[in-house]
């Protein structure tokens, strides 16, 4: 009677065990893709206050008596979206090391994330020749195969936009093969990963701190 005893506990904790496995399984599946949609949804946000300040731009050349108002809004908006573009790549980092960089969803966002990033730096830079303003950009093209420099240079731009918040930097990961991305690529002439284009001089190769800055004040950036 004993051993029947300690056999149907035996097994009674396996079917527990099993049932525990199987909703950790469901839980985590669901806060993943729960985690995926909010990401899109603040994709989404950030695509539609972009196409709101290209919108802004084609008036201000309909109305350039107004240069004055539209100027002051840009750049108001432009620190409140550099810094909403930055806490998004923060989260699409995170959410690509946790599934994967290869998963389909984290692949599309980047995707749809780089072409806005193209744009908004377009946007940038017409915005900087009409408001004759000098606002800062890095742009940095950085491969995930096999480069350890890229991680570093990551870091790197990272730690200047945490205490220079007035340069927009955007990232672009060249391994999406996203004919936006390419495109840029053959604007700057850009082969070598990591690479970073500061005030639209290219720079090839793994940049210090120091040498970022350097090339910001440089190029009439900022210092």
């Amino acid at each position: 009677m004993g051993r029947n005893i300690s056999w149907n506990t035996y097994f009674i904790a396996l079917v527990i065990s099993v049932l525990v496995f199987s909703v950790g399984l469901l839980v985590g599946a669901q806060i993943s893709q729960g985690t995926t949609a909010e990401v899109q949804k603040q994709l989404e946000e950030l695509q539609s206050q972009n196409r709101e300040m290209e919108l802004l731009a084609v008036l201000q050349t309909s109305f350039p008596d107004a240069s004055g108002s539209f100027c002051e809004f840009y750049s108001n908006q432009m620190e409140k979206f550099g810094k909403q573009t930055a806490d998004f790549g923060n989260r699409l980092d995170f959410l690509e090391r946790k599934r994967g960089r290869t998963d389909a969803s984290v692949q599309e966002l980047k995707t749809e994330y780089s072409t806005m990033e193209v744009r908004d730096f377009l946007l940038m830079k017409q915005v900087n020749e009409k408001c004759g303003k000098k606002t800062p950009t890095i742009l940095y093209f950085y491969t995930n195969e096999n480069c350890p420099l890229c991680t570093r240079q990551g870091e790197v731009l990272t730690s200047i936009k945490s205490g220079m918040p007035e340069v927009m930097i955007y990232s672009f990961d060249t391994d999406l093969h996203s004919s936006a991305i390419d495109a840029m690529l053959s604007v700057f002439k850009v082969t070598e990963m990591p690479s970073i284009v500061v005030n639209e001089k290219a720079y090839g190769g793994f940049k210090s701190r120091e040498e970022v800055i350097a090339a910001l004040a440089e190029n009439n950036g900022t210092g």
